[in-house]
């Protein structure tokens, strides 16, 4: 009667190790004192009857996962539990990327490229240098440009004649006959 007792404790310490090896960083060392302790009662199990030890061996095959699964699904929301753990941040949409909102309304605005675009650069857009992917093709350095779409922090862009640069080549082409 005294091996039983003996068995229970010890599968009794074996899963409070394997509690205290989730709750806490052991690296390992609490489950192989649990491995151990499931060993122990094993063996102690065979000494009493083989068939002891044969349904301690199938009980813990199925014990364990189960455990692990009550232990991560219930212990975990408790009060103890919360404190050890960190909680996730809760994120609306829009702000794991800070800026996603406002990259959104440029969307359509025109503006122009600060940087060599191939395919990717600066572009000023609304007095505001921003990173910014051309569609297609290269896109040379003071040329408008127009926002599509945005991809991530990226403005996905394309060149376009505006008002602004139509105006910019007339002044240029009276300067060069003028001279």
């Amino acid at each position: 009667m005294t091996d039983v007792w003996i068995i229970l404790m010890v599968l009794i310490i074996g899963f409070l190790m394997l509690m205290f090896e989730v709750l806490t960083p052991s690296f390992g060392i609490l489950t192989a004192i649990a491995l151990i302790c499931f060993s122990v009662a094993v063996y102690l199990g065979f000494k009493i009857s083989p068939v002891v030890g044969v349904g301690l061996i199938v009980g813990l095959v199925v014990a364990v996962p189960v455990y692990y699964f009550i232990l991560f699904r219930y212990v975990a929301k408790t009060r103890f539990a919360r404190k050890l753990f960190l909680k996730p941040l809760p994120l609306a949409a829009g702000e794991g990327i800070p800026d996603a909102q406002e990259y959104a309304s440029y969307v359509g605005m025109t503006g122009t490229s600060e940087t060599q675009l191939r395919p990717s650069g600066a572009v000023r857009i609304d007095g505001r240098r921003v990173t910014a992917l051309a569609e297609s093709g290269l896109i040379e350095k003071g040329k408008a440009v127009k926002v599509l779409r945005v991809d991530g922090m990226s403005l996905i862009v394309k060149e376009t004649q505006s008002a602004s640069s139509d105006a910019a080549k007339k002044k240029k082409k009276k300067k060069k006959k003028g001279t």
